[in-house]
């Protein structure tokens, strides 16, 4: 459910994501072009730690690459993890924003989530796994809630005809989104390690991959039908558009804020597990396995890219183009654990019966 809710986050952004290169009826079917491959994706870290059961990337990367360069590796992966969580906390403070409180501060918002998402970070998996249990089945239902309220407002005939341009603009349209759906592989590698049965992860890999896509597919579907792909690119936070249009019974009205909370919901999930990772992998840099000192240096560096890597909604909504947030993605979920599975194969490095890396060559 973690992954589900991870990439479920993207549903108030789905529509500038995918609209990085000029919209189309088909963005709908490259959301599931983009979840297959970030399930191929996920598959690598998958490999990696079944090859280290019970051990975390931080400590599979000093085994394989020697206490040296291991080291190096988790500063970096340290720092990936905390440019995420930097841009998310941004993206949840712009939302908000938007949607409920437009007189605060959005520097307010940034510390209040970076605050809530590192009391979620410090508590563990175990914390972060109950949360995501209790918020994922909330976010799917009010989401189908909110589509069947924007019914009236839908027009098939908008989705019509598929493939009208072929297949090009629909591969080009799922650059972006593989950049976020690909976040499952960061997720796996930071949650496998604690599964009881770590040959169970796959099947979950594939489960969140079918409801994510479909979820993020239904909602492209939806905001295609009921506005048309051209008018998507004039709206910075389309869902959020769609959601005060809705009427019922001239009673209720403006359920935006229901989206936006959604959004706070999922977001706390997905910077808590950042902060985690980012967190977990500095202090095996350091050597430093306790203590406050590294949790609150790196929110505090969380909150500070969030504040002044951006200066407005545009530029959040510009971190999502291909040209920035592909490459950035792919070196944190393919080519870091991709190197580790790589250099382990060449050496025959994997866990012995006895805990300890071994070689098998």
């Amino acid at each position: 459910m973690l992954a589900v809710v991870n990439k479920l986050s993207i549903l108030t952004t789905y529509a500038p994501i995918v609209t990085a290169v000029p919209a189309t009826r088909d963005a709908w079917v490259s959301a599931w072009l983009a979840a297959l491959l970030s399930a191929l994706i996920a598959l690598i870290s998958y490999s990696l730690l079944l090859r280290f059961p019970g051990q975390t990337i931080f400590v599979i990367a000093r085994q394989v690459l020697g206490p040296s360069p291991g080291r190096l590796f988790n500063v970096a992966l340290s720092g990936l993890l905390l440019y995420f969580a930097g841009n998310a906390i941004r993206a949840f403070a712009e939302v908000f924003v938007t949607a409920m409180v437009p007189d605060t501060p959005v520097v307010t918002l940034n510390v209040m989530m970076a605050a809530l998402a590192l009391l979620g970070a410090l508590g563990g998996i175990a914390v972060l796994t109950r949360l995501s249990e209790m918020v994922g089945p909330i976010m799917i239902l009010s989401f189908l809630v909110i589509v069947g309220l924007t019914s009236p407002q839908i027009h098939v005939e908008r989705l019509l005809p598929v493939f009208e341009y072929g297949p090009e603009p629909m591969v080009l349209q799922a650059v972006t989104p593989i950049a976020v759906f690909g976040e499952v592989g960061w997720t796996v590698f930071l949650v496998m390690p604690y599964l009881r049965e770590p040959r169970q992860a796959k099947k979950a890999i594939l489960a969140a991959t079918a409801i994510s896509g479909f979820m993020v597919s239904l909602g492209a579907a939806l905001l295609i039908a009921t506005m048309g792909p051209h008018l998507i690119d004039r709206e910075l936070f389309p869902t959020l558009t769609i959601a005060r249009a809705v009427e019922l019974a001239e009673f209720l009205t403006r359920i935006e804020w229901i989206v936006a909370s959604l959004w706070m919901g999922s977001m706390q999930v997905k910077i808590a597990l950042l902060l985690y990772g980012a967190i977990g992998a500095l202090r095996d840099a350091l050597g430093q396995h306790k203590g406050w000192p590294i949790p609150v240096a790196v929110s505090v560096a969380a909150v500070a890219w969030a504040e002044l890597g951006f200066e407005g909604p545009k530029d959040v909504m510009a971190s999502f183009d291909p040209a920035t947030a592909l490459p950035l993605a792919l070196l944190l979920v393919v080519v870091m654990p991709g190197l580790l599975l790589l250099v382990s194969l060449v050496r025959g490095k994997r866990l012995s019966p006895s805990g300890k890396a071994a070689n098998h060559g």
